[in-house]
């Protein structure tokens, strides 16, 4: 084994272990779970197991002590081992030529002679290695562990690359890395590709008998070169392989520190992928006459993204992908596996393949659920025409007090179409509205369309300037405006434009445009800067039409809200919304945006249809919009919180459509069963095609990519705008011919992949392509940290940028920014985690309810850029900080948390201990724990507090603030609640400790469980008035948690929480004989008296010197009294679940199943009791009081 030292692990010789005879293959197969402590057990387990007339050898060993090519010499001595144990002998091994001590000090002998040369070859293969290889995930499975998925190639197939391989003077091994390093080029997008590999160590056959770890690994780097042949490329990986090989010496760990690459906790230096070759022979043992049949047991695991075991047999070549599952889909997983066996087959058939040739591909769906057009194509002069024929006098229109029927919406339009015409407004001409949302608006919208024109909507309350460029770049013939808007202020206005007015005309004949001709202009922000117009035709008008009937069921007797401003496009599916049916559109006055004003109108109106962003619909109640039945959200990414919120008591929609796509080109199914259903509804989609078209999901050379996989969106159809107006080079590289079939595609620029959900293939939306950010070398998406920070509870809205080389979030909410940050890093990696976190009222939105991150303040400042002290207070509490935590100054912030930092108790007290010999006085504990951040506590010294030993307080304040209701820890026997700061860095909880009274002034101490009990339940209720109670407690503490709970639930109130850590409700075999030498050594001393301690802690300088005798005789006494209370005491029953955390050789457990009404759910620590509360146990108890995702293994519950 390999006990540790203060010089590190060190390897030890022990003497050769009982086997242990179990009953039961299953005992025998699930054993290979268990790790290894190397510190304190062999590296190497055997057990025989037992049953009927069988007998299962497992053999469990450590990666550190063999390696794969160890099992034949080590199933050869366990024949021996078990021949001779048979027959009654002792076993007799041959003696070998070399043993591994001699290996080493080869190895040694070898090294400093090549060390030198080989890294000097690393540093320059090695040079400019991409830091990371980023990867399609898909959605993890987890957020820890490893699964597996297997995959195989055919007798046949496996004959054809043997042949091949043959040929090229290379083996099977080149062949397979370079047909993996295609399909990660393929994958990541990137040609330079970095995949790791064993290598076997035994360069000399006598090393074949040994039993041992020589295994290294090598990094083998390659770049994929589409215009290569697959025979090419593999005479490249060839000859770079064999290099590699040859400077294979060196451990990796050397090349690592040579290289010197990026690091990061959760990356793998230099590779994320490994391959390995496995031709390992499976060893028979012989026993008499019988021979056993040896089995295998693989467990998933691995310390890297991907890895790829590969065993060649005449059968052909049987593979096993482990991956990362909280990297990875199994989807993901899945669909590596399969694409690297289909590229060995494709090359094995033909080597001379190009990588880059369409044959080579990787072959997704290219347009998936393409939706026919709808059966009538027509115009938005005839959904207009129409309405007013079929429901002249429904009403039509709501703007405040103004009530129009579509009668009169008709005449009033006619009256404008007329002067158009006059004017000169043929089809394909474009005219300019500039009116605001209103009654007006409509008229003047289906004037132009009855003349046959196209609109371009003005929006009259943005800037001139901003007016004047659209109207030059877009250059209408004419336009209708408003009255008012021919003033100086408005010089944009043109003298022979239309004013808006109560004019009127029977009728007019329509000027019929044809489906080619221009519908409406929408100018969009560029990424240049320069606005954008979209020119869209009237080929998707019928098919918009329809999908909304299809799918929003609106009836002439429904009311929709024209909530869009004019100038979006938005505007014109509201419009349509409600025309298309005869239905009442409610025009949203220009002062009303969300919240109760939108509320209050939605309730009055009784508006029952309305599509608005995530954004609106944040800060928008549902429930204050009774009369609202179907809900459509756009404009932005929505999350399952709000969908959640929003479909309890109507029809949902999450529609998605770009300007170039006529307004709506995906939208989902109704997601009014969200609420009920949504942890098993997945990710929330946008769907898939409406009517008229077509969506491919492709890579950045235009190939379609497979399910799970994110690539770009392109969409196809009719229903795709013409192009952009007067950017004819910006039109070209916009909508691209589609690579598969016939037509144009439009590049969306928004990243998604395909999913199923209910059977049904859908699209996730994940992003902008110009969104992404590199933080530390990882690709990042912001969507995603956005997604992620919208998964807090208290997050409410949130926006993500980059800033700085790191990601600044910007939060609506009630979360504590480092609580946020916290709960962030066990959600996503920790590069995506934000810098900043800074909370404000409401995020700033452009005109059509997005978030318009050029108007975010800057970020708050927190560690990511670090203040320096300013005062001699500060000064002193940073320095400290730096010392005891052996953090460089530099890197230490004054807003910075000293929990954040890694603080624990005894820091705590080293610190206090550091400044008070500084200042000449003593500061308590309480000081650090209420103001944790050098700023805090140093205002704090500057305000002269009382300095008074407060950290004997029976109610310790440990957190105040926090997420969540607060957690109540009872001490154990020694009669104070600091061991409980470990729990500071597990959970954002407000905690505080419950200690022994009387330890600072002498005061009577509690003498049974039952008067603890009481006096506790006093003291939680000057923090906590009323239940749900969250308690906790270690050792005897436990038992004095389970009477509180008990004694709480007796009064009436509810126990939500009660964890009893290791508590042993019997007192433990030699527990009265803890002494006072012990009570010293948990204090760091030694001594056989209490003023032995306190002299050692004084001299010693020690931070714990400022007690007394009287301090540790009150500290002590429980200790004493504790085996005499629990003999005399008879615990109450507790009615509900609770959570018991057992220590490695703990069985206290079964004790409490006669006392809990509710089972107990066991959570096994693999620390001895004593350390339930260092680093490992914190984590745990971490987990429960937060959300413990980790399976459960229940105790027996009482009467079983």
């Amino acid at each position: 084994m390999y006990p540790a030292t203060v010089d590190g692990p060190v390897t030890m010789v022990v003497e050769t272990q009982t086997v242990v005879s179990m009953l039961g293959e299953r005992h025998a197969i699930t054993s290979v779970d268990e790790g290894f402590d190397l510190t304190v057990e062999p590296p190497m387990r055997l057990t025989v197991n037992t049953r009927d007339n069988q007998r299962v050898l497992t053999v469990v060993a450590h990666h550190i002590a063999l390696d794969g090519l160890s099992i034949g010499p080590l199933a050869r001595d366990v024949d021996i081992a078990l021949m001779a144990r048979l027959s009654g002998t002792a076993p007799r091994f041959t003696p070998l030529a070399i043993d591994y001590a001699d290996y080493r000090r080869w190895q040694q002998d070898v090294l400093d002679a090549v060390a030198g040369e080989q890294l000097d070859f690393w540093r320059a293969t090695l040079a400019g290695l991409p830091d990371f290889l980023d990867l399609p995930t898909g959605t993890p499975d987890a957020t820890v562990g490893a699964s597996s998925v297997p995959f195989s190639v055919d007798s046949g197939t496996y004959a054809d690359l043997r042949a091949l391989a043959h040929r090229l003077g290379a083996t099977v091994f080149v062949l397979v890395h370079a047909a993996l390093a295609a399909v990660l080029a393929e994958a990541s997008g990137t040609q330079d590709i970095a995949i790791g590999t064993p290598v076997s160590g035994r360069s000399d056959p006598a090393l074949d008998d040994l039993v041992g770890m020589f295994v290294g690994t090598v990094v083998l780097r390659t770049e994929v070169v589409p215009s290569k042949t697959f025979e090419e490329f593999v005479t490249e990986v060839r000859d770079r392989d064999l290099d590699a090989f040859a400077h294979s010496d060196v451990p990796f760990e050397w090349v690592v520190d040579a290289v010197q690459p990026a690091r990061a906790v959760d990356t793998h230096p230099l590779f994320q992928v490994l391959l390995a070759f496995s031709d390992i022979t499976t060893p028979t043992i012989e026993l008499g006459e019988g021979k056993t049949a040896p089995r295998r047991i693989d467990i998933a695991s691995t310390q890297f993204d991907l890895e790829f075991v590969v065993e060649e047999s005449e059968a052909g070549l049987t593979g096993n992908l482990a991956y990362s599952s909280a990297r990875f889909s199994r989807d993901v997983a899945v669909a590596f596996a399969e694409r690297l066996a289909s590229v060995l087959i494709l090359v094995a058939a033909q080597p001379d393949i190009r990588l880059g040739s369409a044959q080579f591909a990787q072959v997704g769906s290219a347009v998936v659920a393409h939706r026919d057009s709808a059966a009538e194509r027509y115009t938005l002069g005839t959904v207009f025409e129409r309405a007013a024929q079929k429901w002249p006098e429904n009403i039509a229109v709501v703007d405040g007090s103004q009530v129009l029927t579509y009668r009169e919406v008709d005449r009033q339009s006619n009256a404008l179409a007329e002067g158009l015409v006059r004017a000169g407004v043929r089809p394909g001409h474009l005219v300019a509205v500039a009116v605001p949302r209103s009654a007006g608006f409509i008229a003047a919208v289906m004037a132009v369309a009855k003349a046959g024109a196209g609109f371009l909507p003005i929006d009259p309350s943005q800037p001139s300037a901003r007016i004047r460029e659209i109207l030059d770049r877009a250059a209408p013939i004419t336009g209708i405006t408003s009255a008012g808007f021919g003033s100086a202020d408005s010089d944009w206005v043109g003298s022979d434009w239309l004013t808006v007015s109560d004019a009127s005309l029977d009728h007019f004949e329509l000027r019929q445009a044809c489906l080619d001709d221009l519908a409406y202009v929408v100018y969009t922000s560029g990424s240049t800067g320069v606005p954008k117009g979209v020119r869209v035709t009237h080929r998707g008008i019928a098919d918009l039409v329809q999908s909304q009937l299809d799918l929003f069921e609106v009836t002439p007797d429904s009311r929709v809200l024209q909530f869009a401003s004019p100038s979006f496009d938005a505007s014109i599916f509201e419009l349509l919304l409600a025309f298309g049916s005869g239905a009442r559109a409610v025009i949203v006055p220009a002062e009303v945006y969300a919240g109760g004003e939108l509320e209050a109108l939605i309730d009055r109106h009784q508006v029952t249809h309305a599509c608005l962003t995530p954004t609106v619909l944040q800060v928008t109640d549902p429930e204050s919009a009774p009369s609202l039945q179907v809900v459509v959200m756009a404009g932005e990414a929505v999350n399952s919180a709000l969908l959640q919120r929003w479909s309890r008591a109507r029809s949902v929609f999450n529609a998605y459509g770009p300007t170039e796509g006529t307004i709506m080109s995906t939208c989902t199914t109704d997601l009014h069963d969200w609420n009920q259903h949504a942890d098993a509804m997945g990710p929330v989609t946008i769907g898939g095609p409406i009517r008229g078209f077509g969506a491919a999901v492709l890579d950045g050379r235009l190939r379609p990519v497979v399910d799970n996989v994110v690539g770009e969106l392109y969409l196809g159809g009719d229903a795709l705008a013409e192009g952009y107006l007067g950017q004819p080079g910006l039109t070209a590289s916009s909508f691209v011919a589609a690579p598969f079939g016939d037509g144009r595609l439009y590049r969306t620029g928004d990243l998604v992949r395909w999913v199923l959900r209910e059977g049904l293939r859908e699209l996730e939306y994940l992003g902008r392509v110009d969104s992404q950010v590199k933080i530390r070398g990882h690709r990042v998406e912001l969507s995603e940290v956005e997604a992620a920070v919208l998964r807090h509870p208290n997050v409410q809205q949130a926006s993500v940028i980059g800033h700085a080389g790191s990601l600044a979030a910007y939060v609506v909410g009630t979360v504590e920014p480092r609580a946020l940050r916290s709960f962030l890093g066990n959600a996503v990696p920790a590069f995506m985690v934000p810098g900043t976190v800074t909370m404000v009222d409401a995020l700033p939105m452009t005109l059509s309810g997005k978030v318009d991150a050029t108007k975010l303040p800057a970020p708050s400042v927190m560690s990511s850029e670090r203040l320096a002290p300013s005062s001699p207070h500060e000064l002193l509490v940073h320095g400290a900080f730096s010392d005891v935590l052996h953090i460089p100054s530099d890197q230490v912030s004054v807003d910075d948390n000293f929990f954040d930092l890694g603080g624990h108790s005894l820091s705590v007290v080293q610190v206090m201990d550091a400044l008070g010999g500084q200042l000449n006085r003593r500061i308590p504990v309480s000081a650090l724990l209420l103001h944790p951040t050098v700023a805090a506590l140093a205002a704090h010294l500057d305000a002269g507090a009382d300095t008074s030993g407060s950290e004997f307080d029976v109610l310790l304040p440990l957190r105040t603030d926090g997420v969540g209701a607060p957690v109540f820890c009872v001490h154990p026997a020694v009669g104070i609640a600091w061991s409980y700061l470990s729990l500071l860095g597990e959970t954002d909880r407000p905690l505080y400790g419950l200690q022994l009274p009387g330890i600072a002034n002498g005061d009577a101490a509690p003498s049974s469980i039952e008067e603890f009990a009481a006096r506790y339940v006093r003291e939680i209720r000057t923090v906590q008035a009323h239940g749900p109670y969250h308690l906790l407690g270690w050792s005897l503490g436990g038992v004095i948690a389970h009477a509180v709970a008990a004694h709480l639930q007796a009064d009436g109130e509810e126990v939500a929480l009660l964890a009893l850590v290791d508590a042993q409700l019997f007192a433990p075999e030699g527990a009265a004989e803890f002494g006072i030498d012990d009570l010293a050594r948990q204090l760091g001393v030694e001594g056989v008296s209490f003023g032995d301690v306190v002299d050692q802690l004084r001299s010693n300088r020690s931070e714990l010197g400022f007690l007394t005798i009287d301090h540790l005789r009150r500290m002590y006494q429980p200790v004493v009294e504790a085996p005499s209370w629990l003999a005399s005491y008879t615990p109450p029953v507790f009615k509900g679940e609770i959570d018991y955390l057992a220590a490695r050789s703990s069985h206290g457990a079964q004790h409490w199943t006669d006392f809990v009404d509710g089972g107990i759910s066991l959570h096994r620590v693999d620390v001895e009791h004593e350390d339930m509360l260092g680093e490992v146990g914190a984590r745990a108890l971490g987990r429960v009081l937060g959300i413990d995702s980790a399976p459960r293994d229940s105790a027996p519950k009482r009467g079983t």
